[in-house]
């Protein structure tokens, strides 16, 4: 996103998900996602770098109508790396409404399942030292992986993935 231009990454994108729906038309997957490092973390006014989750969602109901297979998101999570959580930088559309809410929300607001990479960010969470209460849990990599599990499920989880009867939780 930041080297090209914004409509050509959305056509870009739209490519892949119709490759992807193509996939699942065909058997081979029920569903794909999209993985980025810093997109949905971004603050909304870096236009270059901040990706909204409704855009990548209207290009999936694009390309796959409204029964797309558009289903998940990745992007990192610690504790330097909150912002997914904390912060309200996605714009949730509903009806003629439209709120700011954190990427978690949104991914709930439009049934997009979220995952967190580098709970550990890649190790350093290693050197930061976490109160020896917390989480009453002694070893410190346990602890910060704790951090980020402690999320409760109903903020990263899309409502119809409790209702699949195939995934058991």
């Amino acid at each position: 996103l930041p080297h090209i231009q914004q409509d050509k990454f959305f056509d870009r994108l739209a490519k892949a998900f119709e490759f992807c729906e193509k996939k699942v038309q065909d058997g081979k997957i029920r569903s794909y996602g999209l993985a980025t490092w810093a997109c949905f973390r971004a603050k909304p006014k870096e236009s270059k770098l901040h990706l909204n989750l409704h855009d990548v969602v209207q290009v999936a109901q694009k390309v796959g109508g409204d029964k797309h297979k558009f289903r998940y998101a990745q992007l990192p999570f610690n504790i330097i790396m909150p912002e997914a959580f904390v912060e309200k930088w996605q714009d949730v559309k509903t009806g003629d409404k439209t709120t700011r809410e954190s990427f978690f929300q949104a991914g709930k607001a439009y049934n997009i399942n979220v995952i967190s990479s580098s709970p550990l960010a890649q190790g350093l969470m290693m050197q930061v030292p976490l109160n020896v209460d917390l989480f009453k849990v002694a070893n410190l990599g346990a602890k910060h992986l704790q951090f980020a599990r402690s999320i409760p499920a109903q903020n990263l989880l899309s409502n119809d993935i409790f209702e699949n009867k195939k995934n058991k939780f």
